[in-house]
């Protein structure tokens, strides 16, 4: 038995997916979206028969021979419902169409399912979308290659500059992509259809590469092999007069209205039973149909609401089995040994949670691949006792990291009072992003911190001109020529003999920590008489010793040309006093 393919619709919002779906199905949800951006996973099955109607001549002309029974399509309001939608070790999709907006090109969305298309490696073809909005195009003809025909020379030029512009940047992430029409080896480049959404056009030579490639390349992904019914929870709810329920994608197996659900839920094994199996017609979206039929089974792949007697310890994103009796448990039971949780814990490491189970699977992975160690994951809120556990880690781990899920009341008071540190975003790259700016700023600080501590190279003349003080100590007037001044070091002069020791900074009358090249500035050095070992015109410069000299070193790539010439002097003068000095 094949199965029709799992098709998820990803892109920017506005870019026009929900749109181009409601073209297919000939509906208006996009209109009736709160702002016009999806706000829930749709699920629609389009059978063949539709798919033939739209694309009329070009399946005699093509000469395709169609044999999947239709396909379903997933609409989902951004790319972390996206990645919940798993099966265990991928994802649900089996193949996705990337919907870029011929104006605005790849934006940051777009970036962002580029990089899950390519982690999860997910085949796709790109809808050029709104090339209606070209100046002058003519959308006479549904079909895009019978359009295209009749456009004038400068609407042409224009289109296919932009698909040039998309090659170019898809290059960028090692992939090539070219016109449908172009393409001899679709293993090789990604195909790019110019459609418009609003007024069907490019859409049936869509529908043909989609079905096209399906059929070539997804043929064995699409065999149903097994009895058991196996599917993703995409939502629980409740619906008026029948209960809890939960909203699913079937991918493989029958389920049947009586039927038992087995889930797996901390660690442990829960079965609960299903009261009704129902479905929305063809082309009606599961999100927003309000009429369902009642159905004694149903077969993959296809969206459903399975209205069961609890839905306890069930999560978005968790996969559950369907069996006809409790003989079956055992058969279940190896099969979850084989949907074993992707996660490995740490003994030392961060704290995720994400609201989903396939969420937090997908945030797994993403930070196994940027060696993160994780010692806790979890589905839900964060709680007290995520920021409380996180408290006890090492102070490179006080962290923890929420993906599409948020932090509870009790939570949010507790980090204020707590040295943890919390990451929360609905794009798991975005996590990582944070996680890279939050390392930087830490090591930042460390090194600040480090410099802080040692004398840095500095180097200033005396202004003959502004003596106050002559000793105990001497107060004078001096200008930076080099590096940072700041108080509490040793000062040298040109043949590195010891003069004193800086005790304070002033500038206009009030204390500064410290004065930068080009500053001038006064400063008492004890130990320094005026006359004697120091006097008008004489330049200073910090006493580096070799301790303080081997982590300016270390740290060389935080020190400015100027610091490091002005070291480069000092070094000079230390190694024709004492050429010891270094090694004391």
């Amino acid at each position: 038995m094949i199965r029709q393919p799992i098709v998820s619709v990803l892109g920017h919002v506005d870019s026009g997916k929900t749109t181009l779906l409601d073209y297919i199905r000939g509906s208006l949800i996009a209109e009736k979206e709160p702002g016009r951006i999806t706000q829930s996973i749709g699920a629609t099955e389009v059978p063949i028969e539709v798919i033939r109607k739209v694309c009329g001549s070009l399946i005699k002309k093509l000469a395709l021979k169609i044999t999947i029974p239709g396909l379903l399509f997933i609409d989902t309001p951004g790319h972390a419902a996206f990645i919940s939608l798993r099966k265990r070790g991928s994802l649900l999709s089996d193949i996705a169409i990337l919907v870029v907006d011929f104006n605005a090109g790849i934006q940051e969305q777009t970036k962002e399912v580029i990089n899950i298309l390519k982690t999860y490696k997910i085949p796709f073809i790109i809808a050029l979308n709104k090339i209606d909005s070209i100046s002058n195009w003519k959308s006479n003809k549904k079909s895009f290659l019978e359009n295209y025909l009749y456009q004038n020379p400068n609407s042409k030029e224009t289109l296919q500059s932009k698909i040039y512009e998309l090659m170019r940047d898809f290059s960028f992430y090692n992939i090539d992509v070219d016109r449908f029409d172009e393409i001899q080896d679709f293993t090789k480049k990604v195909a790019i259809i110019p459609i418009s959404a609003k007024t069907g056009e490019g859409v049936p030579e869509l529908l043909m590469v989609l079905t096209g490639l399906a059929q070539q390349y997804l043929k064995d992904n699409l065999e149903v092999k097994n009895t058991f019914g196996r599917a993703a929870v995409v939502e629980i709810n409740e619906i008026k007069g029948f209960g809890p329920s939960l909203d699913i994608i079937l991918y493989d197996g029958v389920i049947h209205k009586n039927d038992k659900i087995v889930f797996q839920s901390d660690n442990k094994i829960n079965i609960t039973e299903i009261k009704a199996i129902l479905k929305a017609e063809p082309l009606k979206d599961l999100r927003s149909e309000k009429k369902f039929k009642t159905v004694h089974e149903i077969y993959p792949a296809c969206g459903a609401k399975l209205v069961v007697k609890n839905t306890d310890g069930i999560h978005a994103g968790m996969t559950i089995i369907a069996i006809n009796s409790l003989e079956q448990i055992d058969s279940a039971l190896e099969e979850f040994e084989g949907f074993k949780t992707e996660i490995s814990l740490s003994d030392h490491g961060v704290i995720i949670k994400a609201d989903s189970v396939g969420g937090l699977e997908a945030l797994a992975k993403i930070f196994k691949e940027n060696n993160i160690p994780v010692k806790k994951a979890g589905v839900g809120l964060i709680n007290k006792k995520d920021v409380i556990e996180a408290e006890t880690e090492n102070e490179n781990f006080r962290l923890v990291f929420g993906f599409n899920t948020r932090l509870t009341e009790t939570a949010q008071k507790l980090i204020e009072h707590k040295n943890v540190k919390v990451f929360i975003s609905k794009v798991i790259y975005e996590l990582i992003d944070k996680y890279e700016k939050w390392k930087e700023e830490i090591e930042k600080e460390k090194i600040k911190n480090v410099l802080s501590s040692i004398s840095r190279p500095v180097k200033f003349v005396l202004l003959p001109d502004h003596i106050f003080r002559n000793s105990n100590p001497a107060v004078i007037g001096i200008e930076v020529l080099g590096g940072i001044l700041t108080s509490n070091i040793q000062v040298i002069n040109h043949k590195g003999e010891i003069i004193g020791k800086v005790l304070a900074i002033q500038k206009d009358n009030s204390s500064v920590k410290t004065a930068k090249k080009g500053e001038e500035v006064a400063v008492s050095i004890q130990g320094a008489v005026i006359g004697r070992n120091i006097k008008g015109n004489d330049i200073l410069y910090s006493n580096i010793k070799s301790h303080d000299y081997k982590i300016l070193k270390q740290y060389e790539k935080q020190l400015t040309d100027d610091d490091l010439s002005t070291l480069a002097e000092i070094v000079e003068i230390k190694n024709k006093s004492d050429p010891r000095w270094m090694f004391k």
